[in-house]
């Protein structure tokens, strides 16, 4: 056997170039296959954090919106709890002619909210059921009954005639002849 040499052989030399090849040829792999794949997913992990992140702010924004809706129907809960709670109480003192306004003044509430609902729907400007509520639970309160019925019947009659101004605006169908069928004869 003889002992390797220190130079270059031209088997040496071809195992080292087709080392070069093979690693060029890797490399080129890498450069052009993966390294762009990897910015596509860089790029699709990046939009997607993002949407995340739009979708977290969303989603907070929304609890917050219901927070503060459900704290809205709560009091709105307490302000009826309390009316009733003082009808009942008026009920039970035994004072007939108060328990028969509230009564009156109960119907005629629920009155106003189907006549508001139905101006609502066909599009007419309705009064603030909020402001309105307010004024109608101060006068409750404060025993103001013939105010309160006084305000509610105002208010179902400026109802009733914005809806028979909208009636009466609405063109007028024409009415289709009858439709006359002779009996054959057989």
């Amino acid at each position: 056997m003889t002992p390797p040499s220190r130079f270059i052989t031209s088997r040496r030399l071809v195992i080292s170039l087709a080392s070069i090849v093979v690693i060029a040829y890797t490399l080129n792999i890498i450069i052009v296959d993966i390294f762009p794949r990897f910015e596509l997913f860089q790029t699709q992990y990046q939009l997607s954090e993002l949407n995340r992140s739009k979708n977290i702010k969303k989603i907070d924004s929304l609890l917050e919106e219901l927070h503060v809706s459900s704290l809205a129907q709560q009091q709105a809960n307490i302000v009826n709890d309390e009316l009733q709670a003082r009808i009942d109480i008026l009920a039970s003192e035994q004072a007939p002619e108060t328990y028969e306004i509230l009564q009156t003044i109960k119907t005629e509430y629920e009155q106003f909210l189907k006549d508001r609902k139905r101006n609502e729907s066909v599009g007419l400007s309705v009064p603030s059921i909020d402001g309105k509520k307010l004024l109608w639970g101060d006068y409750l309160l404060t025993s103001k009954f013939a105010e309160t019925k006084t305000d509610i019947e105002s208010t179902s009659h400026d109802l009733s005639v914005s809806y028979g101004e909208y009636i009466a605006s609405l063109p007028t169908p024409t009415p289709k002849p009858p439709v006359v069928t002779t009996p054959t004869t057989g």
